[in-house]
């Protein structure tokens, strides 16, 4: 009796969207393994395990593929913002929760967003959006503080922007000295929340500070992981 062969299982064709997002995250990888300088759309398609004439069908030139990142990376953002409160929640609400949100992207993600950033090509594709994104960020929270503590215009744009800016400055040596992002988080709300009823007090126009209270959830920190010496 002749035994049939065995036939080697057919996998399933990716539908274009899959595909795409096969090849920016093959992208991803080379970029966070060798760095921006190996992103090349022949490089990613041999990590991704694909013909070049495959990439070429998705993506016509390497900035293409970077802008697409980018792309990938704001909705990410954009989904983690400022657009999902309600005009009403109260402002150390938005603070607290819009806080959390961004470290656990900074920690999950950011290492990606500092690479596509570090590049000066891709700078010049970035820039726009993200002066686009802090922009709308920065009126946020200067609306909010002016009505939550009656500050001043000028005075409200320089505590929202450096409210915005640090974290991205802070998450990645947080990170490294084993903070988890929800300690991180806590710790900057608190200090944030408090240094803006400082200010409110010092450069507002009298206005009862509109806040709840806090220190209702984690009354302490929770403890760090230890970090490698």
């Amino acid at each position: 009796m002749v035994t049939a062969a065995k036939r080697t299982p057919v996998k399933p064709r990716l539908s274009a969207q899959q595909r795409r997002d096969q090849i920016m995250d093959s992208a991803t990888t080379l970029i966070l393994q060798r760095g921006l300088l190996h992103c090349t759309l022949e490089e990613v398609a041999a990590t991704a395990g694909i013909s070049k004439a495959l990439i070429y069908r998705h993506f016509s030139s390497r900035d293409e593929l970077l802008v697409a990142l980018l792309e990938r990376e704001y909705s990410v953002l954009r989904g983690r913002g400022l657009g999902a409160f309600p005009p009403d929640t109260p402002f150390d609400r938005v603070v607290r929760v819009a806080t959390l949100k961004a470290f656990e992207y900074l920690y999950e993600r950011g290492a990606i967003l500092r690479e596509l950033a570090s590049d000066r090509s891709t700078q010049q594709l970035l820039q726009p959006r993200d002066r686009e994104e802090r922009m709308a960020s920065t009126r946020f929270f200067v609306d909010k503080s002016m009505r939550t503590y009656g500050l001043p215009p000028e005075v409200a744009q320089i505590i929202a922007v450096i409210t915005i800016n640090a974290p991205l400055s802070a998450a990645r040596g947080l990170r490294k000295f084993g903070f988890t992002p929800q300690m991180s988080a806590e710790v900057w709300t608190e200090f944030v929340l408090g240094g803006w009823e400082a200010v409110g007090r010092r450069f507002g126009t009298g206005v009862e500070p509109v806040v709840t209270k806090r220190h209702t959830e984690n009354p302490k920190p929770a403890r760090r992981t230890p970090g490698k010496r």
